[in-house]
């Protein structure tokens, strides 16, 4: 999987159809993504057309975005494929220092909507920090530390547990 030029890592296509599945794709990244992508090794025509684009239609990126996907065989998961796709990518960042246990935490929160709050979401590790928001900007319960530490923690469970 490709880096930017900052080391973070770029979103394999996989996990992109799985946040196009739960609505979660901003425009503006898309066309660096698809960049990547092509530096990657991948390509087709569709792919080399969206990464020339600007980003700030999400309409035009949008259907360069499902062509592409479909060029490169990539399937949109089911939504609770998608839950755990985004979750295992996220807790991969998070345990690379790529992003922090805040950011997991309101990843979380948005696919929790986005998915109507599918319960197959909860089983997931990362999935399970669900409502830790409340604490973590309510200030109450558990410190800081502790809830970062939670946080790691089901990051490395979900890794183990995609990789089993």
């Amino acid at each position: 999987m490709a880096s930017d030029e900052s080391g973070s890592q770029v979103p394999a296509p996989t996990v992109v159809a799985a946040m196009v599945a739960l609505d979660l794709v901003r425009s503006e990244s898309v066309p660096m993504w698809a960049s990547w992508w092509l530096v990657d090794g991948l390509d087709g025509e569709h792919l080399r057309e969206l990464a020339g684009l600007s980003g700030r239609d999400p309409v035009d990126v949008g259907d360069a975005l499902r062509r592409s996907l479909a060029e490169l065989g990539v399937v949109t998961p089911g939504i609770s494929d998608a839950c755990d796709e985004v979750f295992t990518f996220e807790a991969g960042r998070c345990l690379r220092h790529e992003t922090t246990e805040e950011h997991v935490v309101e990843v979380v929160e948005r696919v929790a909507r986005a998915s109507g709050y599918l319960k197959d979401m909860y089983d997931t590790p990362v999935g399970q920090l669900y409502g830790m928001d409340d604490e973590w900007e309510g200030g109450w319960g558990r410190t800081v530390a502790e809830l970062r530490a939670e946080v790691r923690n089901a990051c490395a469970t979900q890794l183990e547990d995609h990789r089993a």
